[in-house]
């Protein structure tokens, strides 16, 4: 899937290495070590490593025969190939990544709930309120939701709620949230919490490093303090980034 022209990163005077993994930073020399054994050098270095999807330990997981991520492009794919009209999915997670998997295949399945420990859908960005507007618009759309409530344990096709509920399922996707990617920084000892930590410029606490995207974490001035990066924040530090 590309977003950019063939010549945009040509044109943009950008150089692509594709293919290959960053798998060490030596800020001293200011190298990067690939899988190849190449070394890039810098002068100033952009970490935009992403996220891996986080899965929460549930007794009885590992016997779902299909359960899926939603992550990239090839989880889509994985999970287009399992679903049909007659599918019953059940999505755990009712966020960004939840929703938007349950908005792709509402109209391709029978059926899909949305678990989510959360008393709200979209918990991290939307108050009461605003989270009941949407939800009421989703609801419409045959999508069923089980609120302040968590997978105990998982029998077969078969999920036992903390809430004492039981939802059978053909299909299960697993959409907690994300890990913040910062195995590069913590390596040289660069400040990491939940994520990268980053200044209003996308410093990190490393001379000459920046970050930006989902690896990361910077001060929110609506909470007045830390917060991972999510798409908005991560649009604003990759134009800062740029400039």
């Amino acid at each position: 899937m590309k977003y950019r022209k063939e010549d945009f990163y040509e044109t943009m005077n950008c150089k692509t290495i594709l293919g290959k993994e960053a798998v060490k930073i030596n800020d001293a020399k200011k190298e990067v070590l690939l899988d190849d054994g190449e070394v890039v050098n810098y002068d100033k270095l952009l970490v935009a490593t992403g996220s891996l999807p986080f899965v929460p330990p549930m007794k009885g997981l590992e016997g779902v025969e299909k359960r899926f991520s939603f992550m990239s492009l090839d989880d889509a794919k994985e999970l287009e190939s399992a679903i049909s009209p007659s599918s019953k999915v059940l999505i755990i997670g009712a966020g960004l990544i939840g929703l938007k998997c349950a908005e792709g295949i509402s109209k391709r399945v029978e059926s899909i709930t949305v678990v989510d420990l959360a008393d709200r859908i979209l918990s991290s960005i939307l108050d009461r309120d605003g989270a009941e507007i949407v939800k009421s618009h989703i609801e419409k759309k045959n999508i069923n939701f089980i609120l302040n409530a968590k997978v105990d344990e998982f029998t077969g096709n078969k999920a036992l709620l903390s809430n004492g509920e039981e939802v059978e399922f053909d299909v299960l996707v697993v959409a907690v949230g994300v890990i913040p990617n910062t195995g590069l920084i913590k390596e040289i000892n660069g400040k990491v919490n939940r994520g990268i930590a980053i200044d209003e410029f996308c410093q990190t606490s490393i001379p000459d490093i920046y970050a930006a995207g989902d690896c990361c974490e910077s001060f929110d001035i609506t909470l007045d303090q830390n917060s991972p990066c999510v798409t908005p924040k991560c649009l604003y530090a990759g134009r800062v980034c740029g400039s």
